[in-house]
Order: C-alpha cells, then structure tokens, then sequence
C-alpha cells in the first residue's frame, strides 16, 4: 500500500476508533472523548501495539507515515492553542470576587508548589530524568506546572456529560479553570524564556526580541483584526475573511513565539487571548468541533508514538501514581483551604477540587511543549501522559460520590452565582 494509502487508513483508526468507542460502548459515562483519544494514541504507539506487534506497528507507522502525521500534529496543536486562548475571557478575572481569585490561585499554587518538590525529590535518586536543556530546578518547576493543570475544554464536557453545567458548582468550575488557565500559560511562557536564556547558545539580542514579539501580539494583532471586522461591517459573523484572517494571524503568532523561544503553542494561545471579544464566540464555534474531533486525535497519536517507555514498569507507573496522589491532594487542598477561610459550602469546595482534577488534552499539550523545550526526558513524559489520563478518569465518579444523595446533591450543587455568570460552557 502506498504512504498516502496508510496515512488515510490510520486516520480512519485515530478519528473514527476512539469516539466509535465513546459514544456506543459506555466509555461517555466514564471520560470525555479526549481521553479515550490519548488511550488510542498511546496503544497505537511503541509502549503497547509496538510490544504486541512490532511488525504491524511499523507497517502503519513507518518514518513517511510519521514524517506526515507530525505536520497534521503541529496545525492540530497551533489551532487548539488558538481556540483554548479564545475561552480565556477578560470578563471572568473582572466579575470574580476577592474569595474566587484567592481559591483559584490556591487552586494552582498549591499543587504547583508540590510537584517542584516532588520533582526537585525525583531528580536526587536518578538525575538523568532532567531533559537536555534543563537544570534540576528548571526540571522541578516544569514537572510542578504538569501537575497544577486543569483543563477548561476537558472539563465543560465533563460537566455537560454530568448534566450539571448550569448549577453553581459547574459554574464556579469554569470560572476556576479559567483563571488558572491564565496562570498555567503565563507559567509556561516564564519557564520557557529562563529556560532558552540557560542555554549555551543563547544570545541577549535573540531573548529582547520577547517583548517585542509580545506587545506586537498583544497590541498589534487585535488592532488589526477590529479593522478587519469594520470593512466587514454587520456581515463579519458570516464572513469567512474573518475566520481565515484570525487563523492566519494565529500561525503567524505561533512563527513569532517559535523564533524568539517561546515555542509556536505559547504563540498560538496568545493569539487567542489577543483576538477581540465580539469575534471569540463565531471563531469559537466554527474551530472548536473541526479541531477536537477531527485534528486532535493525529496530536494524540504523535504523543503515543513519542511514548517509548514501558508505561507497565515499575518506574513510570510507580512515578505516575505518585504524582496523580500529589495533583489530587494538591489540588483538593488547594480549593478547601480558602474556601474554609472565607465561609463557603464545604460539601461544594471538595467537589470543585475533584472537578479541578480534569487535566486531559491541556496536560498532554504542555507536556509535549516542555519535552520540546528539552525540559523533560521521554520517561518523565510517558509518566505524566498517564497522569492526565488517571486524574481525568477519576474526575467524574469521584465528583458523583462527593455530591452524594438526593437530599444533599441540591444544596452541593447549588444555585447558578452572579458574579460569574459571564463564564460558557462552550
């Protein structure tokens, strides 16, 4: 069979397989379909289908097949980056009270503070897991970032499976998620400029072009997209030059961030959180679906063959579940110990802290950003793919279990709050 014939029939597999499996055989009252999407990845990889069948795993995984699916990966990440940038809405930081900002920090603080330490552990029993271009605390504080993730799109549809996106607590949920989600990037984007200014080849004029390249972003680009809305007039919403104008500008952030170090993801996110908020919605809805349901998976399936380690042995798995029960305590801990101190439902706060536990496609994405950046070894990395996918998979039963019966499930769940009822579910 020729290349481009192997390329369409693992493309069928990746898109077709993981939702066929989602949605007829149960696996939606389980995870949302992101997670069923890096399980495939990672079975289809060398970890598991290479150990089972090497010689079929690299009959539809040759070096032209990966060449080709590595290229997909890449728009796949650049558009995801730009959408999950889109849902970072200003309005969510303005309407949150004091309370909020202080639960959602702790939310991220907490959990990030524990993974630097247990990271900074890791790295004194066996240093060569610090990537290439990293320093034992550069590694401890990219490992402390993976374990503080939460993701916003993985957990509206873990609220919307539940049914319970219009209550307080799936509210209060988005509004956490997308907060932290500001603080997750701007963490990522820090770490990633001390890391690529440790180099030995790093030059001072290459890193002052990152304020530059910012305030172009951030200035520059959301002007431009306003005059490109005002010569559409009362058509932009239907206007496809909006779309592809938005888009092109997006890759053109993400070839901005690559060059001066921040990596194309980085520069894809911040294209999204520049794009004017009369366009987010439009944008939102035309991208979102193409690019979860169709372009995602050919991500997840380059991660699973990026996964070379043996996710059964006793150092990955042993390293994943440690790391799952400090996200898990972290980010628990870090939602009821504000949320203690400023008198709120107590019942509700521990279910936020479970919710918040959803990690998915986000995780993945920024482990893959860290491993680039030679932040990360390809062992670490395999253990924190398999933490995105325990902590997400026990978001939804666990969250059941705190919400409890009928006679306590109305007041855990609560009323829909005013002060964010600007956050969406989309």
């Amino acid at each position: 069979m020729s290349s481009v014939g192997i390329l369409a029939a693992v493309g069928a597999i990746l898109i077709g397989l993981p939702y066929l499996a989602w949605r007829y055989l149960g696996f939606r009252h389980i995870a949302p379909l992101a997670v069923v999407q890096i399980i495939c990845g990672l079975s289809l990889g060398p970890s598991i289908l290479g150990r089972i069948s090497p010689e079929l795993q690299q009959f539809l995984f040759g070096s032209t097949t990966t060449a080709s699916l590595a290229g997909v990966s890449a728009i796949a990440v650049m558009l995801f980056g730009f959408v999950s940038g889109m849902h970072l809405d200003s309005k969510t930081f303005k309407s949150a009270s004091r309370a909020d900002m202080a639960i959602a920090s702790s939310s991220f603080v907490v959990p990030l503070l524990l993974g630097l330490g247990f990271g900074y552990w890791l790295t004194e029993g066996d240093p060569t897991l610090i990537g290439p271009n990293a320093t034992r605390w550069l590694f401890a504080t990219g490992f402390g970032i993976c374990i503080a993730v939460t993701a916003l799109p993985v957990l509206a549809a873990i609220l919307k499976e539940m049914r319970i996106v219009e209550s307080a607590l799936g509210q209060q949920a988005l509004a956490f998620a997308a907060l932290t989600d500001g603080g997750l990037w701007i963490a990522v984007s820090l770490l990633l400029i001390v890391a690529a200014g440790s180099q030995a080849d790093a030059t001072p004029w290459h890193l002052a072009l990152v304020p530059v390249y910012l305030v172009v972003t951030v200035v520059i680009l959301p002007w431009l997209m306003r005059r490109i809305l005002s010569t559409r007039g009362n058509n932009a919403e239907k206007s496809d030059t909006v779309l592809i104008a938005a888009c092109a500008l997006a890759f053109v952030s993400a070839c901005g961030s690559e060059f001066v170090g921040l990596g194309y993801v980085v520069g894809a996110f911040l294209a999204g959180v520049a794009m004017p908020a009369e366009i987010r919605e439009v944008l939102i809805r035309r991208l979102d679906w193409p690019v979860t349901l169709l372009l995602m998976p050919f991500f997840f399936m380059t991660t699973g063959l990026r996964t070379e380690a043996d996710l059964l042995s006793a150092s990955v798995l042993g390293m994943a579940v440690a790391a799952t029960l400090i996200a898990m305590v972290g980010k628990i801990g870090g939602v009821m110990l504000p949320a203690i101190a400023f008198k709120r439902n107590p019942r509700r706060s521990l279910a936020l802290g479970v919710l918040l536990q959803s990690k998915g496609l986000m995780e993945v994405l920024v482990v893959t950003v860290l491993i680039d950046a030679g932040i990360l070894t390809v062992t670490v990395f395999s253990a924190l793919i398999l933490v995105a996918v325990f902590c997400t998979i026990a978001a939804m039963p666990l969250t059941w279990l705190v919400i409890g019966s009928e006679r306590t499930r109305e007041a855990t769940l609560g009323f829909f709050p005013p002060s964010l009822n600007t956050v969406r579910a989309d």
